[in-house]
């Protein structure tokens, strides 16, 4: 099986934009609702961090789901979900995979015995 990703993307870079763009404002809108939840003050800085977070997340997801051949209604889904679950949670889904795609264990590099 060939797992290098196509020559040519099948998205365009504005698309690609465009699917960071939603991911932003999914996590601007995760901050946002996380913080009314926990009865903390919304702050401009953090939600901006968490937008330019959330943008960055949503262009690599954009860019796996270019490998993996989905259709860009389901990376827009994809992208504004890990917007709205926030960069941190999504980095660490996004980790596991990229360890387990280069054939990597966690547990051997941490200096603990595989199992």
């Amino acid at each position: 099986m060939n797992d290098l990703p196509p020559s040519q993307p099948p998205f365009s870079w504005l698309q690609l934009a465009l699917v960071a763009a939603f991911a932003a404002v999914g996590g601007a809108i995760g901050y946002v609702l996380r913080a009314m939840d926990g009865n903390e003050p919304i702050l401009f800085w953090k939600a901006v961090v968490e937008f330019v977070a959330a943008g960055f997340v949503g262009v690599l997801s954009g860019l796996l789901c270019s490998v993996w051949g989905l259709s860009i209604v389901w990376t827009t889904f994809i992208a504004g979900t890990f917007g709205m679950i926030g960069a941190r949670a999504t980095t660490q889904v996004m980790q596991r995979f990229v360890w387990a795609k280069l054939g990597l264990n966690r547990r051997s590099q941490d200096g603990n015995p595989t199992q």
